[in-house]
């Protein structure tokens, strides 16, 4: 297992820097968002999986470029340069009396 901290510089820059060999069997992201999913080709094996928390929907206004991010990240083709491999997204609701 290893562990990478997100505030230290990207998390893609530190993957390339000191690229993982072997490659992983899963990531488990805990920040979220799809950049790092995009790349992950280079980092996860073949049957992979790569975990989010979720979206980074905060506001409305994050709606429209965060459909866009999923679309480019879960529905693009490979052929058209999408990801292939396996997206899992663990979401957790809290409801407090």
């Amino acid at each position: 297992m290893q562990v990478y901290d997100y505030t230290v510089k990207p998390l893609p820059q530190q993957l390339t820097e000191d690229h993982p060999s072997p490659k992983f069997d899963a990531i488990i992201d805990c920040v979220g968002g799809y950049e790092l999913y995009r790349q992950c080709e280079a980092y996860l094996v073949m049957n992979g999986t790569y975990v989010s928390p979720g979206t980074s929907i905060h506001s409305l206004r994050d709606l429209p470029s965060e459909a866009i991010g999923a679309f480019n990240a879960l529905l693009r083709p490979t052929w058209l340069g999408g990801t292939n491999r396996n997206f899992l997204c663990a979401s957790l609701i809290f409801r407090f009396p």
